[in-house]
């Protein structure tokens, strides 16, 4: 026992050591699209290669000129409109301001769901010939899907956010004790030339890889303290032209910079995740009226997505009683999910 004790210690070693080594500066993850990338449609496979594992051993990297300088100029268009009338919709009821389709992240900063038309479905935005290759690659499986399709604004001179993470890992790390593959990816696509003075996101590098509580230190920046790994100590700055693609590992620590213009400033942010995993931290789910009376906040998360579901039966039965076809609002499911 003591000596696979001490194998175990001594692999943890190499691997803390390995990743504090990494290299993670501004040349390694930035990428453009060749002239013979382009002509083809396609990222090369020594330049998807090189991504992958600068992403790996980082949690982040900038694509640029990912996508149709038209489409993105389309996407700007129906995202100003799309958050100008969620902003007049909440001056008129605040109780807009956080919904299942809305949120204040932090003051002056908001995440609005975008609506399922186009542009915001375009194939060449959702899965795009230069992104979908590489998002397929780095969760390990060509069997992904979009979690979150959402505009992220700050207002102009809005202050930076707060650290944080959008999910957590999936095991803890002191009872599995393994450096775990992502699960899930977020590509931020700026709308606008994302300069230092929009407040452009900040990235802890290296943050996305774990390890045990008893090893984590206290990371200072700015006024925040932060508990993180000891080779989380690095910041990167993600400014990028508009229409480029800031890929980041779901786990990895980070924050919208101040906005020290006099415009707000618009992102695209578009989670995909493996098909199995939910995201149970950022909106809240439909839940039924009963859901409050679950005898205990445990219970409650234990039931809380079967009560989700139950929301949607009893919506379609007060639908019915009052002389709807539900039938003609739903899909025809023409297909077999399971052979995507």
């Amino acid at each position: 026992a003591g000596a696979a004790s001490g194998a175990a210690a001594a692999s943890r070693e190499r691997a803390r050591g390995g990743i504090a080594a990494a290299d993670c500066g501004e040349r390694r993850l930035r990428f453009k699209p060749s002239v013979d990338d382009l002509d083809m449609g396609l990222l090369t496979a020594d330049k998807l290669d090189r991504m992958i594992s600068a992403f790996e051993d980082c949690g982040v990297i900038i694509l640029e000129n990912a996508f149709d300088e038209d489409l993105i100029e389309r996407l700007a268009e129906e995202t100003e409109a799309h958050f100008q009338k969620y902003l007049d919709d909440m001056n008129k009821d605040p109780s807009k301001e956080n919904t299942t389709r809305s949120g204040r992240r932090s003051q002056g900063r908001y995440e609005v769901k975008a609506p399922l038309r186009k542009p915001f479905t375009n194939s060449a935005f959702v899965a795009a010939p230069f992104t979908l290759p590489f998002l397929q690659r780095a969760l390990g499986t060509r069997r992904i899907e979009v979690d979150t399709l959402s505009s992220v604004t700050s207002l102009a001179s809005s202050p930076a956010q707060h650290w944080h993470r959008d999910a957590g890992a999936l095991f803890d790390f002191d009872l599995r004790p393994l450096h775990q593959p992502a699960h899930g990816v977020v590509v931020i696509v700026p709308l606008l030339d994302a300069a230092i003075e929009v407040g452009p996101t900040e990235m802890l590098l290296k943050s996305h890889k774990d390890c045990r509580s008893a090893d984590k230190k206290e990371v200072v920046l700015d006024r925040w303290a932060l508990k993180e790994c000891p080779w989380a100590t690095d910041v990167f700055l993600t400014s990028a032209p508009m229409g480029s693609a800031i890929f980041m590992d779901l786990r990895m620590s980070h924050r919208g910079g101040p906005n020290e213009s006099d415009e707000r400033r618009s992102l695209m942010y578009v989670t995909y995740v493996q098909e199995w995993w939910f995201d149970r931290v950022n909106f809240n789910d439909k839940q039924t009226k009963n859901f409050d009376h679950i005898e205990s906040r445990d219970m409650r998360k234990m039931l809380s997505r079967r009560d989700s579901i139950e929301y949607t039966y009893e919506l379609e039965k007060e639908l019915r009683d009052r002389g709807v076809d539900v039938e003609a609002l739903q899909s025809n499911y023409n297909y077999s999910k399971h052979k995507f």
